[in-house]
């Protein structure tokens, strides 16, 4: 089933849903039922995740990714890509030759809320995360960032803002840059538009409790 399906099938489950056994069994169906096929592991990893009491709590939000922010991943030095919505269908099509990063822009969004790629090519498996070009023009010893930053829209107007920072310290060209340390933070807007932030295992906690579903 596609990824929209599923979506969709687990948003009218937990809507309609009375028991909160029954919901359990229901989300730990779909999700295993998922994890058989090979391209969508994540689902399990997913459901290992998953918390009853922070989805009856926090319930599910339907969002739609607004922006993506990334410095210093892979070859995206410097970038920032909108997807303002423009028309009714809001649909976004990536268009580029091979190498030029439409892969490795899903391995971002996904690296900034679960801290994993998934989709990465052998190629890419070998080298750092850390830009070369950052890693390239670096002092020795220097510490340089890699950040993306994920913004979405809720379907109730709050706004959502996903990022993810790691920092390496470069001892020069050909040497690997050393993970320094790992930031996750989330912030997020209430109803009059003041923005509550959340770091680290509460940051992770909202992450994982809902379980997030983001799509364009």
């Amino acid at each position: 089933m596609g990824r929209g399906g599923i979506n969709e099938r687990i948003l009218t489950g937990i809507r309609e849903s009375t028991d909160d056994n029954k919901l359990f069994d229901f989300l730990k169906d779909i999700l295993f039922e998922e994890a058989e096929h090979p391209s969508q592991w994540w689902w399990k990893e997913t459901y290992k995740k998953i918390k009853l009491r922070n989805i009856r709590k926090s319930g599910v939000i339907a969002m739609r990714i607004e922006s993506v922010m990334l410095k210093n991943y892979r070859q995206f030095k410097d970038m920032e890509i909108s997807f303002k919505k423009t028309s009714s269908q809001d649909l976004h099509v990536l268009i580029g030759v091979m190498g030029t990063g439409k892969t490795n822009l899903l391995n971002a969004i996904n690296w900034c809320l679960y801290g994993d790629e998934p989709y990465l090519s052998k190629q890419s498996q070998q080298l750092p995360i850390l830009n070369l070009k950052t890693i390239e023009e670096a002092e020795e010893g220097e510490d340089n960032d890699v950040i993306v930053e994920v913004s979405v829209q809720t379907e109730d107007n709050r706004r959502i803002i996903f990022t993810r920072k790691m920092i390496f310290r470069v001892y020069g060209v050909g040497m690997n840059p050393q993970k320094q340390d790992t930031i996750f933070e989330v912030k997020v807007s209430d109803a009059k538009g003041n923005m509550k932030i959340l770091k680290d295992e509460d940051a992770q906690e909202w992450v994982w409790g809902a379980p997030l579903l983001v799509y364009n």
